[in-house]
């Protein structure tokens, strides 16, 4: 009976991050959204002035270098809200599933203060820490935003043209923030509960690789469903990749939109 309710009380705490963590994705789509909405409206503003000379007319006076600097500014300030959302919201995140697994594990946890987190968060992979691959994602969304707005104008695009060029670019930015939120947080969500079980003085507690089993799974988490194993131990993935916990292999192919979960049992129940 004590082992269900360990259980069903882990599953309701991962309900709950991951609750958290689709409110914290609205947030970030959200700042692309309103940021397409304000270009479309600058690009409005041009094509209404101009009307069918708006090709011609930007190509002089610098106007298509001053548009496209009001719109690559409109963009990079989208990336700087959301950078400073998704840090605070991970940090967030940390404390909720550290706190919540200490309460279920029964651990009297050390406290871990912001900028302990923070460097969790910072930890690199791959050489990259979050703040690296947030900054090479701005630096290639307003690239692509500047050639695609270039060549539209080039082309002679309409304004509807145009306009979905810029949508197409600025909806990749959306796919790229939520595939770096969904995977910084998965993997600080189990380096929560390690951190929680690591103090554990229980010998018979082991951690447990708990699969998504859909069509998505990856065939090496397949196989690694149901894995139980001591707290200091690492699984060991098909596809090369051998950490902690999911989300925390070292290998990319194992890693990135990786949905599975590490629970935690007690060996003989």
């Amino acid at each position: 009976q004590q082992e269900n309710q360990t259980k069903e009380e882990q599953i309701q705490a991962e309900q709950e991050a991951e609750n958290n963590l689709n409110e914290l994705i609205l947030i970030l789509l959200l700042a692309y959204g309103l940021s397409l909405k304000r270009i479309r409206s600058i690009l409005a503003q041009v094509f209404g002035r101009f009307e069918a000379q708006t090709s011609l007319e930007l190509m002089k006076y610098n106007r298509l270098q001053n548009v496209t600097q009001w719109i690559m500014d409109d963009l990079n300030e989208a990336h700087k809200q959301n950078k400073k959302a998704l840090k605070s919201g991970l940090l967030d995140l940390y404390q909720k599933v550290y706190q919540d697994t200490a309460s279920i594990l029964k651990v009297n946890a050390l406290d871990i203060g912001k900028k302990e987190i923070n460097e969790i968060i910072q930890s690199k992979i791959t050489d990259l820490s979050l703040n690296d691959r947030l900054e090479r994602m701005r630096r290639r969304s307003l690239l692509s935003l500047k050639q695609q707005l270039i060549k539209g104008i080039k082309a002679g695009d309409t304004f509807e043209k145009l306009s979905q060029r810029i949508k197409q670019s600025i909806d990749q930015d959306a796919r790229k923030i939520r595939t770096i939120a969904r995977t910084e947080a998965h993997r600080l969500i189990n380096q929560a509960k390690m951190d929680v079980a690591n103090q554990s003085f229980d010998p018979r507690l082991l951690k447990v690789w708990d699969g998504t089993l859909d069509n998505r799974i990856r065939p090496a988490h397949m196989h690694l469903d149901g894995t139980a194993i001591p707290i200091y131990s690492n699984f060991i993935s098909m596809n090369g990749g051998y950490g902690p916990a999911p989300g925390m292999m070292h290998n990319a192919s194992d890693d990135v939109n990786c949905r599975c979960v590490l629970r935690f049992a007690l060996a003989g129940q």
